[in-house]
């Protein structure tokens, strides 16, 4: 047992500790954009969508993964390092002491508490353990693990590689190793699956043996020659040995050394290349590898279905650009097709049974309408994959998808706002349906935000392209004083309107390197060729089958839903018209969309009858957002 020298021993193993932890405390803050303290989940999280959590019971858990702690109240006393920041004579230092000793004298055995998110650890209960622990570089510890998975996020690497890590670790569960690719931790299992064959829960000895004989090993030697300097993790570098040099069911420092050195000699000219942005041109005839001829790669079949006319320069024509994008992106892998007029249920039916016969894969339903046609006979199709713009409906074979559209609207609104000079904007729409109502709704929130005197006109047609009601409406907006029009609509009718009488107009879903007009002062994009690829990427290489496999009636895991913070919404074009202080204006409330520091359907929000809908400091939901059924009690329903 110790003794009070013992202690003082402690004690001064304390204040190195502490010496450690200041001094990486100070090099975070050099560097800005680092508060130095521990991490804190609570932090991490906090507009983070949780679509399902679970007790993964008690776990051997490496230390090097256990990132930060759970509370934000616990994250001051830890630097990065997770080694203590507080005073020797602290009630906090007495107890880290107490367990440096109590390790010393017969072990930390107690497991702590901790949550698992994106296979990195943060402490519930345990924090003081954990730092002694380190300090010591033990290299695990036992803890009771409650896993937290995010949402599904196809445009999120970091999301997807975890996706990938949860059906691996379902197999495997082995938590020590990542990857910074898609597809490697298929890849690893699928080695594992050949080496030692299926393991089940109760008998993973083939892949314990594969941890302790082979990566364990293969780590030890790789960061010894300085792997870890590299931009990629170990395991990355092992699949790269495994590669070059095949499986070996035990690897020796005597044996496989120099074959790792030269693996890390090839990294580092990888990454040469990649910081010089140099270009290696393919040889000029390409002679296909033998795994290709027995295994060619896939090639998918996908069919687009539009409600109008793909050349209306507007909805079904943002559609259309994004497909004919993809296709080239991916050649000879993807085969696409367009269907125009998806309009009715018999329509929708009889292209069904064709895409049956000619072995479709999926299906993208490019509208709310379409998505209700083919969410009613998906069950009878279970081999084609359907993605439903706007969708609503749940199954096996069905995701939904849809931008944040409103966000662009919104930033329309604080533009329109500004520059209208007789306080009267004219707005026309198709259907009175709840995507079409959150966008007229913030749309008119811009509005108020820099003209809270300005009332939005709008007028509905009752479809969404029906050009001669659209001129006619548009040229009575006008007529009434309107000098900026707004609208919903799947043709340009509006602009040329706006345009033949002088008026501004915002645009919406159309390219202006197709369709050029003076009256357009701003543009609310949809880049949907991000969604696309990622869904055919992801298809391509199979990341579906995890994704049903993990979540097969999760209705939240099946709606992708993205805005101004990637890269698929967001606003264009923006004219001469615009003052340049106001750009920079609605630049600045970009940012602070984008970080939630501002929401479009801030409250107090009333509805056109006086009912307050949204309260003050109210934090709005999208599933609200996604049912609206009221207007805003700034805009002025026109009658016929």
């Amino acid at each position: 047992m110790y003794t009070p020298s013992g202690r003082n021993y402690t004690i001064a193993e304390y204040n190195n500790a502490r010496r450690l932890a200041k001094r990486e405390f100070g090099l975070k803050i050099s560097k800005g954009g680092s508060s130095g303290y521990l991490p804190a989940l609570e932090d991490i999280i906090k507009n983070t969508e949780i679509v399902s959590d679970s007790d993964l019971g008690l776990v051997e858990i490496p230390l090097k993964k256990v990132n930060g702690t759970f509370q934000r109240a616990r994250s001051t006393s830890f630097a990065k390092n997770f080694l203590p920041l507080l005073d020797e004579h602290s009630e906090f230092a007495r107890k880290w002491c107490d367990l440096f000793e109590m390790h010393q004298n017969e072990g930390i055995r107690d497991p702590i508490s901790v949550y698992e998110y994106l296979n990195w650890f943060y402490v519930i209960e345990g924090n003081k353990r954990v730092s002694v622990l380190k300090y010591l570089d033990a290299f695990s510890i036992t803890g009771q693990v409650k896993r937290l998975i995010p949402k599904y996020d196809p445009l999120d690497s970091d999301i997807r590689i975890y996706y990938e890590f949860l059906e691996f670790y379902k197999a495997t569960k082995i938590n020590m190793i990542w990857f910074s690719q898609t597809g490697s931790f298929k890849k690893l299992l699928s080695i594992l699956f050949n080496n030692y064959g299926p393991q089940t829960t109760e008998a993973t000895a083939g892949y314990r043996a594969f941890m302790n004989d082979v990566y364990f090993p293969f780590r030890k030697i790789y960061l010894a020659l300085s792997g870890q300097r590299l931009a990629v993790t170990t395991a990355d570098a092992f699949l790269k040995f495994t590669d070059r040099y095949g499986f070996f069911p035990q690897i020796t420092e005597k044996e496989h050394k120099a074959f790792i050195q030269n693996i890390i000699q090839l990294l580092d000219e990888d990454s040469y290349r990649s910081q010089q942005n140099v270009i290696v041109e393919p040889p000029k005839i390409i002679l296909p590898r033998i795994s290709d001829i027995l295994n060619p790669p896939k090639k998918l079949k996908a069919a687009f279905l539009y409600l109008g006319n793909k050349d209306d320069y507007s909805w079904n024509y943002s559609h259309e650009a994004a497909r004919q994008k993809v296709q080239k992106t991916f050649q000879e892998r993807l085969e696409t097709t367009f269907y125009e007029r998806a309009d009715t249920d018999e329509r929708v039916h009889d292209l069904l049974q064709q895409f049956e016969k000619e072995s479709y894969d999926m299906v993208f339903s490019t509208s709310s309408i379409c998505s209700d046609f083919t969410c009613k006979y998906a069950k009878d199709f279970p081999q084609i994959l359907f993605f439903n713009c706007y969708g609503k409906e749940q199954g096996d074979n069905i995701f939904n998808y849809a931008p944040k559209m409103y966000e662009a609207r919104y930033l329309l609104g604080i533009i329109a706002g500004a520059l209208t000079k007789s306080h009267n904007i004219g707005y026309i729409a198709g259907e009175k349906i709840p995507s079409v109502l959150a966008e007229l709704n913030a749309f008119s929130c811009g509005v108020r935000t820099t003209n809270p005197y300005c009332r939005v006109f709008l007028k509905w047609t009752g479809s969404f392209s029906n050009p001669v009601l659209e001129d006619r409406y548009a040229q009575e907006l006008i007529d009434q004083g309107a000098d900026i029009l707004s609208y919903h609509l799947d043709s340009v009718q509006t602009v040329r309107t706006a345009e033949k009488n002088h008026v501004m107009c915002m645009g919406y879903n159309y390219y202006s390197t197709d369709f050029f007009s003076t009256s357009i002062i701003a543009n609310a994009v949809t880049n949907w060729e991000v969604y696309y690829s990622q869904m055919i990427y992801d298809m391509l290489d199979d990341n579906w089958w995890n994704f049903f496999d993990l979540f097969p009636y999760t209705p939240k895991t099946r709606f992708f839903y993205k805005g101004l913070e990637s890269s698929i919404v967001d606003i264009a074009d923006l004219s001469e018209t615009v003052p340049v202080s106001l750009q920079r204006l609605v630049k600045m409330l970009k940012k602070a969309v984008i970080n939630r520091e501002i929401h479009p359907f801030a409250g107090p929000l009333y509805d056109s009858t006086g009912k307050l809908r949204i309260y003050e400091e109210q934090i709005i939901t999208e599933d609200t957002i996604q049912n609206m059924d009221w207007i805003t009690d700034n805009i002025q329903e026109v009658k016929k």
